[in-house]
């Protein structure tokens, strides 16, 4: 796909920023595509019961998590997946192939990667080492899951214990689906923050267009996949938990958040926060957040 699809010549000029970095955002944001569509295709197969799938569908959207943290903060990331895995999970430094992004072009050299730099920047948002080491781990759990994830192991291992291992699996998938979940939504964060302070006046006209967020929800209702649950983890992400965001923006918004976390909330004044909080209309502006906030006062009164 080019940049900017969909866009016209006069919006790409409308937008002030420099051709590489436009060009870094729109690739960013196809990982984050990338791992959105993973969770929700393992999503789709987990309801199926395709377990072993909606497993490795959950490990392919940890592969475009990891990519996107070090693309994001270093313009580089390992192509293979043990490199990446161990990258995550352990400090000494990897010489391997890599991909890295010259403001134009994709080239694969060998390099090793800075951890220590990836850390300390992303530690911004409130991604710790300890954090990463322990995606890194999972990481390379599901990796390992993955490879000796065969199908004569599974059809003799079944023979014998068919009731032992459908009970695994299905506990099993659970429980990666859910530790992939958090690491995603943790990813829609770290996505918006870094955009959002690399320049918070652009951002929000980027992140608007209809070839991002509305082309990935096309594509999901496309292959009928669960828009719904992957439009409301990218809202938990960008704002609903984005402790980073409620900093920047103090009190307004945390009691906005409050207010909307309360189950004693009715339904018409739960509309209202997703429609002036929702990714087609929320813009991340201090004006725009008091204004959502007396709109709260008045309707609670």
């Amino acid at each position: 796909m080019e940049w900017g699809v969909n866009m016209g010549e006069n919006e790409r000029n409308s937008i002030n920023v420099a051709p590489e970095e436009y060009r870094k955002f729109f690739a960013s944001y196809w990982f984050l595509h990338s791992a959105l569509y993973n969770l929700a295709q393992g999503r789709d197969n987990q309801k199926k019961r395709r377990f072993t799938w909606a497993i490795t569908n959950y490990y392919y959207s940890l592969v475009f998590v990891g990519r996107l943290y070090s693309f994001l903060v270093l313009n580089k990331y390992y192509r293979g997946h043990s490199d990446l895995a161990k990258f995550y999970k352990s400090n000494p430094p990897i010489n391997k192939k890599i991909v890295s992004f010259n403001g134009r072009e994709f080239i694969e050299e060998r390099d090793t990667l800075d951890k220590e730099a990836l850390v300390s920047r992303l530690s911004e948002f409130g991604i710790t080492e300890r954090y990463l080491t322990s995606f890194g781990k999972e990481l390379k759990a599901l990796k390992d899951f993955r490879n000796s994830n065969t199908y004569e192991a599974f059809i003799i291992y079944g023979q014998e214990l068919h009731s032992v291992i459908t009970t695994f699996l299905v506990t099993a998938t659970d429980t990666v689906r859910s530790k992939t979940e958090k690491f995603v939504k943790d990813a829609c964060m770290v996505f918006y923050n870094y955009w959002y302070k690399k320049n918070s006046e652009v951002f929000p006209k980027l992140i608007h267009h209809q070839w991002l967020i509305d082309t990935t929800l096309k594509s999901l209702k496309k292959q009928t996949l669960d828009l719904e649950y992957i439009e409301t983890l990218i809202n938990r992400g960008f704002y609903f938990e984005n402790l980073y965001l409620l900093g920047q923006f103090g009190e307004s918004y945390s009691r906005i958040y409050e207010l909307q976390k309360n189950k004693t909330i009715p339904q018409r004044l739960q509309r209202e926060f997703e429609k002036y909080c929702s990714i087609e209309g929320f813009e991340g502006k201090q004006n725009l957040i008091d204004k959502i906030h007396r709109q709260f006062l008045k309707l609670i009164k």
